[in-house]
């Protein structure tokens, strides 16, 4: 149990919300409401109304190309459905147009893309 002599000194002489934050609440502004406040202000969270959505389709493919390569790093040879991840044979940086291009997808597990990322760095920014 703290007395008052153990008040933090940061935490001392706060009173409660602001008065920007009091004026969104009485606003209703949808940063302050629940969901229906967003839909109410057409705004989302996540998914295609969002701000950030750049499309759904790659994930689509990468779990394509899993079912391609059979769950297979095409590496090393390893198989395992629950840890195999999807990387560009030609970084993106390289070629944009091919960012969704299932022939520029391959499955390899995270070492094997560890490795792979590494590599494709230290080629990038060699001095």
């Amino acid at each position: 149990m703290m007395s008052k002599n153990k008040i933090i000194p940061w935490n001392k002489g706060k009173k409660g919300w602001t008065k920007g934050t009091r004026a969104g609440f009485q606003r209703g502004h949808p940063t302050f409401v629940s969901k229906e406040g967003y839909r109410k202000a057409g705004l989302k969270k996540s998914g295609s109304g969002s701000g950030t959505w750049n499309g759904g389709k790659i994930k689509y493919w990468k779990n394509q190309a899993k079912v391609r390569d059979d769950y297979t790093c095409q590496i090393c040879g390893l198989r395992d459905v629950e840890i195999m991840q999807v990387d560009h044979i030609v970084p993106i940086h390289k070629a944009k147009h091919l960012f969704e291009n299932i022939e520029n997808l391959m499955t390899i597990c995270p070492n094997c893309h560890a490795r792979k990322t590494n590599r494709e760095l230290r080629e990038r920014f060699k001095k």
